[in-house]
């Protein structure tokens, strides 16, 4: 099995950065302040024990967990404490993806980019493969270009999804 899960809102609720959404979200350096302020969100328990226990029942085939976030990458070391409290990161077939900073396509762009990327390296060879967001538009995204996904839309816990800022929002 092969699970790509979201983190802002799908796996932790950030509603309480709202005050840190940069005032111009085009450029990716301006989230620099709400992305580092991760390790405060709640966790969303319900959607993180399912994303576990699916990897965990698949362990005869070699599961692979890979974290495809928009945030960028500047919030790499609160990212990984962030995900580290609750996945062994350390375990081989858990990787994380984040945005470069030189990167100002919307989400779902920009997780199209990096599926494609993910598919023309072979990293899934590994069926099935779930996909888990609170996203909209890269849930249909997934849906018209990559129908072998199963997708799970999550309800979105991410404040710039539920406020419509998805123009450049960090999900």
């Amino acid at each position: 099995m092969h699970l790509i899960v979201d983190i802002d809102g799908t796996l932790f609720d950030n509603t309480q950065r709202l005050h840190l959404v940069p005032k111009d979200p085009s450029h990716t350096e301006n989230w620099t302040p709400f992305n580092k302020a991760c390790e405060d969100d709640a966790p969303i328990p319900h959607i993180i024990n399912q994303v576990c226990k699916l990897f965990e029942m698949d362990q005869l085939s070699q599961p692979r967990l890979d974290f495809l976030t928009s945030r960028g990458a500047d919030a790499l070391p609160e990212t990984h404490r962030q995900l580290s409290k609750y996945f062994d990161m350390h375990r081989g077939n858990i990787n994380l993806y984040m945005r470069a900073m030189d990167c100002y396509l919307p989400p779902a762009d920009y997780k199209y980019g990096m599926l494609r990327l993910m598919f023309k390296q072979g990293i899934s060879q590994i069926k099935p493969v779930i996909l888990f967001d609170d996203h909209p538009a890269v849930i249909d995204m997934v849906q018209k270009h990559f129908p072998f996904i199963t997708t799970v839309q999550v309800p979105s816990q991410c404040i710039t999804v539920t406020n419509d800022l998805d123009q450049h929002s960090k999900t």
